[in-house]
């Protein structure tokens, strides 16, 4: 017989998976959004280096 406010081992395991799918949850979805980060701050540097190169190119064009 269980002492009295003891939870069942099943009860006990079932919560630790529980905690730790959540981590999971949250590890994958911190890794998607750095990704995506990643992937936007790769992009708007492009994006910059192609507008200092067409400054760059403008301003040639003019003292020539």
């Amino acid at each position: 017989m269980m002492p009295m406010g003891a939870a069942p081992i099943w009860l006990l395991r079932f919560m630790i998976s529980l905690r730790e799918e959540k981590m999971t949850r949250k590890i994958a979805l911190m890794t998607l959004l750095a990704a995506s980060m990643l992937a936007t701050a790769c992009n708007t540097v492009r994006g910059v280096g192609r507008d200092v190169q067409s400054v760059g190119k403008a301003v040639e064009k003019t003292t020539n």
